[in-house]
């Protein structure tokens, strides 16, 4: 989002973002920390996702478009899963609908930080989606005369999903394996909440737990423990919960 990658801005390049103790790049959706870089040698990178630091080359010239234009959530019948998407160069007639509103829900959300830490303002009409039923829903944004659609996919969970990934999250793990807590559990810890998640599919994010391989592909490193690779050793049962407890976090970055 251009700045809805963690409150950062929206690219149009594929999403993935780091889970525990990942020295993530930039925030995907909301407001920039300077602090937080990957552990490379190559400065700050963006992290493979829609979400970015940087402004959308779409950005002002004046076509309607979604920022993600494909999201990913779930549901397990008990808890809340909202993901955000954002709607550019619209107007004040902005109109957005889902092709079932008994699947998904639309609320309107702003950014806390409007102006990232480079002084660029996003202009986005930021929606958190909130997921009602298993499915796949088409989003359409209409302003000025024109339309735009995003997708919504959302996974059905078992509830007891979503207790089993909490556990891992906080708990050391198979092979002494540390808390996902132990980086994430901090106010300055890398997001992997909705808000930079959204653009990744399960698949993908089980991928990124397993190996600490993103798409790219790029090698996922520990901050603070060079040569360190960002995987862990999880059950298939632990990786499904993480997977459902993460989608389960707030978004962040919204207000």
């Amino acid at each position: 989002m251009r700045t809805l990658a963690y409150l950062g801005t929206f690219t149009s390049l594929l999403v993935t973002a780091l889970l525990a103790c990942s020295s993530a790049p930039e925030p995907p959706l909301g407001p920039r920390d300077p602090g937080r870089r990957e552990d490379t040698d190559a400065g700050p990178q963006r992290d493979g996702s829609t979400y970015d630091s940087s402004v959308s080359p779409e950005s002002g010239l004046g076509e309607l478009l979604f920022r993600p234009d494909r999201v990913y959530t779930g549901t397990d019948g008990t808890r809340a899963f909202r993901v955000p998407v954002a709607v550019y160069d619209s107007a004040e007639d902005l109109t957005v609908t889902a092709s079932d509103a008994s699947g998904v829900a639309l609320t309107n959300t702003t950014l806390k930080n409007l102006v990232n830490q480079d002084g660029v303002t996003d202009n986005g009409k930021y929606f958190l989606v909130a997921a009602k039923k298993a499915g796949t829903y088409t989003l359409t944004a209409t302003s000025k005369g024109r339309s735009t659609t995003a997708t919504v996919t959302v996974a059905a969970y078992d509830p007891g999903r979503y207790g089993a990934g909490q556990a891992r999250y906080t708990a050391t793990g198979t092979g002494a394996d540390r808390p996902c807590t132990a980086c994430h559990g901090s106010a300055g810890g890398i997001d992997h909440s909705p808000a930079a998640l959204g653009t990744a599919s399960d698949q993908e994010i089980g991928i990124i737990i397993k190996t600490g391989v993103k798409p790219g592909p790029t090698v996922i490193k520990i901050t603070g423990e060079p040569g360190t690779q960002h995987k862990w050793n999880v059950t298939d049962p632990e990786k499904d919960g993480l997977i459902t407890y993460l989608r389960g976090l707030e978004p962040k970055g919204f207000q």
